[in-house]
């Protein structure tokens, strides 16, 4: 049986819980928030509530080494896009103990912030989403006439968003 560390909350983080539980894995999740509905999920087998603090990460790199001799190994599958940059920025502390699922910090800087990944699209022919950057009530009604309905108010970078509001 292997094993799957699920690093994030809310309903995503549920559903890789049981998906992977279903597969027949060991399941460990890693969660930050004490009310997090992921860790409700019957088919955890083990639970961490940690500290996470984007600007001071080394306590949370020292957690998963720590802990690496008894989840040697393991697949280690951050949901939330803040713990994708996390893993990320410490990969190679961390892939030396875990099967970890995204890309070196170079290649991931391009592609979590949607502006830099959607211009990327556009400059080599890829269809992509039109997107409009705003910052102010009057750049919104700059670009009324443009936008085409419906569409999406999205943060180009979420966890920076979720941070402020």
């Amino acid at each position: 049986m292997g094993k799957v560390v699920v690093f994030g909350t809310g309903v995503v983080a549920y559903g890789i819980i049981e998906e992977s539980a279903k597969s027949g894995h060991r399941v460990i999740h890693v969660s930050t928030k004490p009310d997090d509905t992921a860790a409700r999920s019957r088919y955890i087998n083990e639970k961490h509530l940690v500290q996470f603090d984007a600007e001071n990460d080394a306590d949370l790199v020292d957690f998963f080494v720590a802990r690496s001799d008894d989840w040697d190994g393991a697949l280690l599958m951050p949901v939330n896009d803040e713990y994708v940059v996390f893993i990320s920025q410490h990969l190679p502390v961390l892939s030396a103990h875990y099967c970890c699922t995204v890309q070196p910090w170079d290649i991931h800087h391009e592609i979590i912030n949607k502006n830099r990944l959607y211009q990327h699209c556009y400059d080599h022919d890829v269809p992509a989403p039109q997107i409009y950057e705003v910052s102010s009530v009057d750049d919104i009604a700059s670009v009324g006439d443009e936008i085409n309905y419906p569409c999406l108010l999205k943060p180009h970078q979420t966890p920076e968003f979720f941070s402020v509001f």
